[in-house]
């Protein structure tokens, strides 16, 4: 299974026009930053700030491709939002994983 949407990277291709990897390495560096602030959102008990990042890096990814990790974002940000505060430090690192998974594709478009 791909970790990125065909019809979609279809369609950047297209938009971007050459400027396509400028917003690959702009992803990748935003995400890697969303999760270290996620990161320590949870160490902090930063409750909205999480919401917040994660609603944030769910777009971005959805935007990019990135369908499944937009949809595990999506679920995580369910979590946050109901309170389920104590499997989130496991979900971050799954993100993280996808984020290397998702990236590697991307750099390889």
């Amino acid at each position: 299974m791909s970790v990125l949407d065909t019809e979609t990277v279809s369609e950047l291709k297209l938009i971007m026009d050459g400027e396509l990897p400028v917003l690959v390495n702009s992803f990748i560096e935003n995400s890697e930053k969303l999760l270290c602030e996620l990161a320590q959102d949870l160490r902090d008990a930063n409750h909205e700030g999480f919401i917040i990042r994660i609603h944030s890096l769910k777009g971005s990814c959805r935007n990019i491709g990135a369908l499944t990790m937009g949809d595990h974002c999506q679920a995580v940000e369910a979590k946050a939002r109901a309170g389920e505060l104590d499997a989130l430090s496991t979900e971050l690192e799954a993100l993280q994983q996808e984020l290397r998974d998702v990236s590697e594709a991307l750099k390889k478009i």
